[in-house]
């Protein structure tokens, strides 16, 4: 097992979904907490996350779902299942 480390500021509350997605040649972590926020990770080489995206949505509630996937062209798809019975997908840009 490897220890993965943030070099960027995480959640502020627990973490409850990840899914990882290979776009390209580059692994994509994609996080989700109880804070509300969805959060877009690369993985370096030196086993370090580096933050690349974030999504903010207090209202949504806590993220308790998240799935990644690539698109046609390179593109992240993104969906979130959260405590207000809410489905929210987005294409990071």
């Amino acid at each position: 097992m490897v220890v993965i480390q943030s070099s960027s500021p995480g959640h502020t509350r627990a973490i409850n979904a990840l899914s990882v997605v290979a776009i390209g040649t580059s692994p994509i972590v994609c996080s989700g907490g109880y804070d509300g926020t969805v959060r877009v990770w690369r993985l370096e080489p030196d086993h370090r996350l580096k933050l690349l995206h974030e999504i903010e949505d207090e209202a949504a509630g806590a993220i308790f779902s998240l799935h990644a996937s690539e698109l046609p062209g390179g593109e992240l798809l993104l969906c979130a299942g959260s405590l207000s019975r809410e489905v929210r997908c987005a294409v990071p840009t």
